[in-house]
């Protein structure tokens, strides 16, 4: 029997798995001051997506990727960034 297709994906405890609103593919543009560590915008294409966490009364998301230069180009060296969520510019994958 196949699972309904808008059924909550759950962890192997049995647990729903959180929804971030960041998936891998994705490309997100972020203010500075709404991510860490960094100065400037961030536009960041997203290779994972790690923990939630709140902090400050806000939600904050690990993620690692690549930022993405003018020229649309990706930079070779992984980056790690902590992303405030209510604040992410986020651009489904092909669509920046």
């Amino acid at each position: 029997m196949s699972e309904p297709v808008n059924a909550v994906p759950a962890s192997r405890w049995g647990e729903p798995v959180p929804r971030t609103g960041l998936a891998v593919g994705d490309v997100v543009r972020v203010p500075e001051g709404a991510y860490r560590p960094g100065a400037g915008e961030l536009t960041l294409y997203v290779a994972e997506v790690g923990d939630r966490i709140a902090r400050d009364g806000s939600v904050w998301i690990e993620v690692y990727g690549h930022e993405v230069q003018e020229d649309r180009t990706l930079r070779v060296r992984r980056r790690y960034a902590q992303v405030r969520a209510d604040l992410a510019d986020v651009r489904p994958a092909r669509g920046w």
